[in-house]
């Protein structure tokens, strides 16, 4: 199926997504997109258009998909080889910030083993509805924002 939305996911549809996606068939998404995380080649498409993290999120959930995880180095590569064609600064990750329990955590619900943040930006005080997006270039590092933001 195709459509679109903003954000990172993960999953096994056809999807459009702003943001990052993995999923287990062919994408089109606003966003990047994986087709079969066991590839060895680059499964991410990515989508150029703007959505905020909780639209990206609902596009994917509602095409059963999941914004993606960055569980590794593997998967963070792919990303990194994909968002260089995004059409915003950064691109939607998978990532939320909860301020009730004051952490990070994957929507996916896997736990964070692996991090790539850019400096300074992994701790201290976090604004309540921030999401985690990836820089679309040099270093390709992640950075919180704010959830309204509107980025592919």
């Amino acid at each position: 199926m195709s459509s679109s939305a903003n954000g990172v996911t993960t999953d096994g549809m056809s999807s459009s997504t702003n943001g990052v996606t993995t999923d287990g068939m062919s994408s089109s998404a606003n966003g990047v997109t994986t087709d079969g995380m066991n590839s060895s080649t680059n499964p991410l498409l990515l989508v150029q258009e703007n959505k905020t993290w909780n639209e990206a999120l609902r596009y994917c959930r509602d095409n059963n998909m999941e914004l993606v995880s960055v569980h590794n180095a593997d998967v963070q590569k792919w990303v990194e080889e994909t968002v260089k064609n995004a059409t915003s600064g950064h691109v939607w990750l998978g990532l939320r910030y909860t301020c009730v329990l004051n952490f990070w955590f994957w929507v996916s619900a896997q736990s964070i083993q692996y991090e790539h943040w850019a400096p300074s930006n992994e701790t201290g005080a976090i604004d309540c509805g921030t999401t985690g997006a990836v820089k679309s270039s040099e270093g390709y590092k992640w950075v919180p924002l704010l959830d309204t933001e509107k980025l592919n």
